[in-house]
């Protein structure tokens, strides 16, 4: 089972702590893709984790009820891998021919993967010199367990899929998020519920990587803890007034703004990092998804604190989307960056095929909001139309 590498057609599948995406395209980097089918479900928050018969048993049953109402027909598929079950890094080798490259890996993997390699399935590239260090190369390290490895394949395979590959998340949203016109260096941040997945991406690869455990769920904590209030309530004031001190009296901000400035300071560890091993190379901006451009002024924060441009992510910038299925997406399309990623590494079939209607009966329900339709609808009002003749927006 490839952990970085491309691969044919199939569909991809992201699993997420409390939702399940899947995603199919057609086309390629180079013509274009085109969402030829989704879907979008919530779970119980633990399921994809339940090892036991009756939680495996649950789990599948859903990924099966959602790829076969999205209009799926190919059992073959890629998944992702949550952070805290892969470790992903980019390291420093000396500079060799391939041939010597294979055997330092093979040599130094024992004391690079922090996993026994008996229990281990385990991938890598090798994504050229170090512009500060040229006689070192950076070389982009997976790898997972083989137990977990093996049982996520067992629960898919048993289910009657074809599992061709499994790559780490952060990994995936990176392909998905870097601009293509971009020429500088991006810092790329998915705040996710429980943790955060950071990249540094440049000249076609991912050039630093780091995963923290602080996502939304830790503001929600501080909120709820500070202002006395209920959980469900301190999540919809962060997710309806986000950082604004005009707002609640500017309480929400007050009670946050600890956690904020440990959360950007790991922000401006990685730029600080990056920028001693590339020191000619700017970060030319950063670019947020998932529930960090879901809370108001979040990124005008991250901006002013980094001195830095920061966008909200656009998971959908290379992906043509069918207009009968831009109502469907728009409360859930800024959650799509890591199964698009996932679905971008290579497919190369034809440039569109007309996609089956989205059942009504599975339904989405939207989990953050009003700032997530926004910015969802924002997305989607400039993703391409395939069924526009010049193939631009709808």
């Amino acid at each position: 089972m490839s952990l970085i590498n491309g691969l044919g057609e199939f569909f991809a599948i992201d699993i997420g702590t409390n939702s399940l995406r899947v995603a199919q395209l057609t086309g390629s980097k180079n013509s274009g893709w085109t969402l030829k089918h989704f879907g979008y479900v919530p779970i119980t928050e633990g399921l994809a984790q339940d090892d036991s018969n009756a939680g495996r048993q649950a789990f599948m049953a859903t990924v099966k009820m959602l790829v076969e109402q999205s209009g799926i027909s190919t059992k073959n598929c890629v998944i992702g891998l949550p952070s805290n079950k892969a470790f992903t890094s980019v390291i420093k080798v000396p500079a060799q021919d391939d041939a010597d490259l294979k055997k330092t890996m093979m040599y130094q993997m024992d004391s690079l993967v922090p996993t026994a390699l008996s229990d281990a399935e385990v991938d890598w590239r090798d994504l050229g010199p170090i512009p500060s260090d040229l006689e070192n190369t950076s070389v982009l390290l997976s790898s997972t367990t083989s137990s977990f490895a093996e049982s996520r394949l067992d629960l898919f395979e048993d289910a009657g899929f074809n599992v061709y590959a499994a790559e780490p998340e952060v990994i995936a949203m990176t392909r998905a998020l870097y601009p293509y016109d971009a020429h500088d260096a991006r810092l790329i941040v998915d705040y996710g519920e429980a943790s955060t997945d950071i990249s540094i991406y440049y000249h076609g690869a991912p050039r630093l990587l780091r995963s923290v455990p602080l996502g939304l769920r830790d503001l929600v904590k501080v909120a709820s803890t500070s202002l006395s209030i209920k959980e469900d309530q301190a999540r919809q004031f962060l997710l309806k007034f986000g950082l604004a001190q005009d707002k609640l009296d500017g309480k929400i901000f007050i009670a946050i703004n600890a956690a904020l400035d440990t959360f950007v300071y790991e922000l401006a560890k990685v730029m600080r990092t990056f920028n001693t091993n590339y020191p000619n190379v700017p970060v030319g901006g950063a670019i947020v998804a998932n529930y960090g451009e879901s809370i108001p002024l979040m990124l005008d924060y991250i901006s002013a604190k980094l001195k830095i441009p920061v966008e909200a992510a656009n998971p959908w910038r290379k992906v043509a989307v069918p207009p009968e299925y831009r109502d469907a997406l728009r409360t859930v399309a800024t959650e799509f960056a890591v199964v698009l990623g996932l679905a971008e590494r290579t497919n190369d079939v034809a440039p569109y095929i007309e996609p089956k209607k989205w059942l009504a009966a599975v339904g989405f329900v939207s989990r953050v909001g009003d700032a997530a339709a926004g910015a969802g609808q924002k997305i989607l009002d400039g993703a391409k139309d395939p069924t526009h003749t010049k193939g631009g927006p709808a």
